[in-house]
């Protein structure tokens, strides 16, 4: 599931602080992920549900790139719901007959984390990314318009000195030839 170059970039990284793991640390990952991906029914309306949702959250966000009011609404909402997932989790345990075919909200609360928490807070990741990105897209033009306004200030000023400075001299030459 990891890519070995990924295993060995991470293994060189933590033998910088002298962390060390164990040969077969990725293998249990991989089982870990196979084991969960298996004991889900995928074909479970709540399931369905869910990942619907994330796909209308996922399209909102790429939809609304340019609104930076609904990408702050998005935001929120997403970080509403992760906030609230560890509740979400513990009513949906008592309550999960009423809901699934099977009791997937444990007390970790891997289900929830995996399939409604990870999945919005990269959203909301990328969303902050994208804001801030444009955030200094508009800092590089208020400070290009700028310079632009003050090179043209001073451009005129320049022209006025030497307007200034051609009609000191035009009379400077005039009151000479008079005399």
């Amino acid at each position: 599931m990891i890519p070995k170059k990924t295993q060995l970039y991470i293994r060189e990284f933590l033998k910088q602080y002298d962390i060390t793991l164990p040969k077969d640390y990725f293998e249990g990952f991989k089982e870990v992920i196979g084991g969960f991906i298996e004991a889900i029914n995928w074909k479970e309306p709540l399931i369905i549900g869910i990942i619907s949702f994330q796909a209308f959250m996922i399209l909102a966000a790429i939809l609304t790139l340019k609104i930076k009011s609904v990408q702050m609404t998005l935001i929120v909402f997403s970080g509403i719901i992760v906030l609230l997932a560890r509740g979400i989790n513990k009513l949906a345990a008592t309550h999960w007959k009423e809901i699934a075919t099977q009791n997937y909200f444990d007390e970790s609360g891997l289900f929830i984390t995996m399939l409604i928490s990870m999945p919005l807070s990269l959203n909301m990741l990328m969303m902050t990314i994208m804001l801030l990105y444009d955030a200094c897209c508009l800092m590089r033009e208020v400070s290009y318009k700028k310079l632009k306004k003050e090179y043209i200030k001073e451009k005129r000023q320049q022209q006025q000195m030497k307007k200034d400075n051609e009609s000191t001299t035009i009379t400077t030459t005039t009151k000479k030839k008079q005399q």
